[in-house]
C-alpha cells in the first residue's frame, strides 16, 4: 500500500489539480488557464506512464512508454506556452506546433517501433533495457527502440536551456511594461510564475539526471523512489496554485478596463511578430519623439495636473488614464516620464505616494500605516512599505520615530 501511494502521488496530485483548474477555467474562461490545463492534463499522463513502470505493469508497457516518451520531453514546452499566454495577447498555432510537433514524433517513433516487435523482442526490450539497463549490442527493432528512446532523452535535455531563457526574457519583459504603463504593478509581476519557472528548470535537471542514470535504479527502492515522487508532487501542486492565482493579460485588461489604443500606439507584438508583452504598451524605442518644446511643456503639464487632481492617489491609476487627463498624445507623455524624467509610470506615481505619505504622517502622528497606505493611493500595506524603504531608505516606523537611516 505504502509502495502504491508514493508510485502514484504524483498521477494524483496532477489529475485532482487538471480538474480543479478545468472547473475554474469554465467559470473564468481565458487562454493562460486553458494552457496550464493542458499542461496538466499531459502531466498526469507522464505520472500514469510513470505509476505503471514503478508497478512493473508489464502487459501495459508498451502503450504506457509511448505516452511517457511523448509527454515527457512536452511538459516545459507546454509550460513555456502557457507563459506566452499570460504575456502575449497572439498566441500563433504556429509556435505551439513548433514546440510540440518534436515531442509527438518522438513518441509516434517510439509506438510504431513497439508494433513492429513480436513477443520476444518485445520482453528482452522491456526487461533487458527499460528495467536493468543491460542489454547491449542490440540490432534490429530493438536496436531501433533503443536509439529511438535515446532521442527522447536527448531532445529533453536539448529544450531546457533555450526554454527556460525564452521565458526569463518574457517575464522580464512583461514586468517591465508593467511598471512602464501602471502605478500599482507589484501585484500584477510574474514573480511567482518565474519562481516557478526556475524551480520547474531544476526539476527537469533531476529528471535528465535520473533518466540519464536509469529510471530502473529507482524501481525497486521505496525510499530513493519516494524523494522524487514528493518532490514533483509538491511542484505540480505549486504551478496550479500560483496559475489560479496570477493574472495574465487578458485578466489585467478585464481588471484595469485598459482599451487597446492601436491607431496611436505600436504594440510590441506587432514591432516583434513571434510575440511580445502587452500589446497596446508602449516600450522605449517605439515612441514618436516630440521636440524640446513640446516636452517641456507637456511636463509642466503633468506636474501641474498630479499637484492639483492628485490623480496619484487612485490606487489603479494607469498611464492610459494620465493620457485622457491631459487630452494629449500617449507617446508624449510616455517620453516625458520615461526618457526626460528617467523613470517608470510606477515610479514616479509611487514617489509622489511616498511624499503624500510623509506629509500625513507629520501631519496626522497618530493614524496607522495601514490608513496611511490607504490615504496614499497603495493597493495594499506591503506595496507601501516597499515603495517606502526603496524611495526613502528606512521603513515608515524609522521615518516616524526620526531614525531613519
Amino acid at each position: 500500500m505504502k509502495h502504491l501511494i508514493i508510485v502514484s502521488a504524483p498521477m494524483f496530485v496532477s489529475g485532482i489539480v487538471m480538474i480543479v483548474l478545468l472547473l475554474d477555467l469554465l467559470q473564468h474562461p481565458s487562454r493562460a488557464l486553458r494552457a496550464l490545463v493542458v499542461f496538466m492534463g499531459v502531466a498526469t499522463l507522464l505520472y500514469m506512464a510513470h505509476c505503471v513502470y514503478f508497478l512493473h505493469e508489464t502487459p501495459l508497457i508498451p502503450f504506457t512508454d509511448t505516452i511517457y516518451s511523448t509527454a515527457n520531453p512536452m511538459v516545459f514546452p507546454l509550460y513555456y506556452i502557457y507563459i506566452k499566454c499570460l504575456t502575449d495577447y497572439q498566441v500563433r498555432k504556429k509556435d505551439i506546433t513548433l514546440l510540440t510537433i518534436p515531442s509527438i514524433v518522438c513518441g509516434l517513433a517510439v509506438g510504431i517501433i513497439y508494433l513492429m516487435m513480436n513477443e520476444q523482442q518485445l520482453a528482452s526490450f522491456i526487461d533487458g533495457y527499460l528495467y536493468k539497463r543491460a542489454l547491449t549490442g542490440a540490432s534490429g527493432v530493438v536496436g531501433a527502440q533503443i536509439a529511438a528512446h535515446q532521442a527522447v532523452k536527448i531532445l529533453f535535455g536539448l529544450e531546457i536551456i533555450p526554454i527556460l531563457w525564452l521565458g526569463l526574457q518574457r517575464i522580464r519583459n512583461f514586468d517591465k511594461l508593467l511598471v512602464q504603463n501602471y502605478s500599482s504593478a507589484d501585484d500584477m509581476k510574474l514573480t511567482w510564475v518565474k519562481v516557478v519557472l526556475l524551480v520547474f528548470v531544476s526539476a527537469c535537471l533531476i529528471s535528465f539526471t535520473i533518466n540519464i542514470i536509469g529510471r530502473h535504479r529507482f524501481a525497486d527502492n521505496l525510499d530513493l523512489l519516494a524523494i522524487p515522487s514528493v518532490f514533483f508532487s509538491l511542484l505540480i501542486f505549486t504551478i496550479g496554485y500560483v496559475g489560479m492565482k496570477q493574472k495574465g493579460i487578458e485578466e489585467l485588461d478585464k481588471l484595469l478596463e485598459v482599451q487597446e489604443e492601436t491607431s496611436k500606439t505600436v504594440a510590441l507584438n506587432q514591432v516583434n511578430p513571434r510575440g511580445g508583452a502587452l500589446s497596446g504598451m508602449t516600450s522605449v524605442g517605439e515612441i514618436d519623439v516630440a521636440d524640446d518644446t513640446k516636452i517641456t511643456s507637456l511636463r509642466q503639464r503633468i506636474e501641474a495636473l498630479m499637484s492639483e487632481k492628485k490623480l496619484y492617489l487612485q490606487p489603479q491609476l494607469k498611464l492610459n488614464d494620465l493620457v485622457r487627463a491631459l487630452s494629449s498624445n500617449r507617446n508624449y507623455v510616455y517620453q516625458v516620464i520615461n526618457v526626460d524624467m528617467g523613470m517608470s509610470f510606477s515610479e514616479y506615481v509611487n514617489r509622489l505616494r511616498i511624499e503624500h505619505a510623509k506629509q500625513l504622517m507629520k501631519f496626522n502622528p497618530t493614524l496607522s500605516f495601514a490608513d496611511i497606505a490607504i490615504k496614499s493611493g497603495f493597493s495594499s500595506s506591503v506595496s507601501f512599505y516597499r515603495n517606502f524603504r526603496l524611495y526613502v531608505g528606512c521603513s515608515p516606523q524609522e521615518y516616524r520615530s526620526g531614525k531613519t537611516l
